[in-house]
């Protein structure tokens, strides 16, 4: 059950174009383990000083999963723009079930390196330049889908090192929600152990309305409610 609720947060694990996202939304999803739901993520985007932006996820298990395992997993990335891409400043994640994991990175772009904390231990790695965080990618990934674009890649700070995570447009489909139908584009992760696959909805800026993940077992979010992106 623990491996179910990391996963949880990993559910969403996939340049930025004038007006292509609102300055704010939240977005609340149900995460099912077959046909029962063992939790809820709310994802928040909003604004903050100094043209900041905060981009936080809080997952946390509901039913049985709060049974075995009660607790959250929190994930935020602080980024500004700059030269019109996502440049992102800390990466925070804290897990408080189980034995609990506390991950911190700061993005220190005058001396091109990134500083990474596990459990307040820290090191410091090169910073490439474009490189994401995480969680902020799945935002550059919505601000990036495009009618006709097939692949996505982006460079990732993960695990002390530079990752290359990619994407490819599988084909549209229409997908049902409890928050109601919509036309999506089907996206996957390329080389995902988990087998992640996204169906994004234009209509809601290219948000996720639809995310499995494929690893020992299979699992699903679902959009259950989106403030402040009005369907175009």
């Amino acid at each position: 059950m623990r491996i179910a609720i990391a996963l949880l947060v990993a559910l969403w694990a996939t340049a930025i174009h004038a007006g292509s996202l609102p300055e704010k939304f939240s977005a609340i999803y149900v995460v099912k383990k077959g046909f029962v739901d063992i939790g809820e993520v709310r994802r928040t985007l909003t604004p903050g000083a100094n043209g900041r932006y905060v981009f936080e996820s809080v997952t946390t298990t509901s039913g049985v999963a709060a049974w075995v395992a009660k607790g959250s997993i929190v994930e935020r990335s602080t980024w500004i723009v700059k030269n019109a891409a996502i440049q992102p400043l800390e990466y925070f994640y804290e897990r408080t079930f189980g034995k609990g994991k506390q991950v911190k990175l700061d993005f220190d772009w005058d001396k091109n390196t990134v500083t990474n904390s596990v459990n307040k231990d820290p090191w410091v790695m090169p910073l490439e330049p474009g490189t994401l965080d995480k969680l902020i990618y799945q935002v550059a990934l919505m601000r990036d889908m495009a009618p006709n674009k097939r692949d996505y890649s982006y460079k990732i700070a993960d695990g002390g090192k530079t990752k290359i995570y990619q994407a490819v447009v599988l084909g549209e489909e229409e997908t049902e929600t409890p928050a109601g139908k919509f036309h999506t584009v089907k996206i996957t992760r390329v080389g995902d152990k988990r087998g992640t696959t996204l169906w994004c909805a234009p209509k809601l800026n290219y948000l996720p309305v639809r995310i499995e993940q494929t690893d020992d077992d299979e699992f699903v979010a679902v959009l259950k409610s989106v403030d402040g992106i009005v369907a175009k």
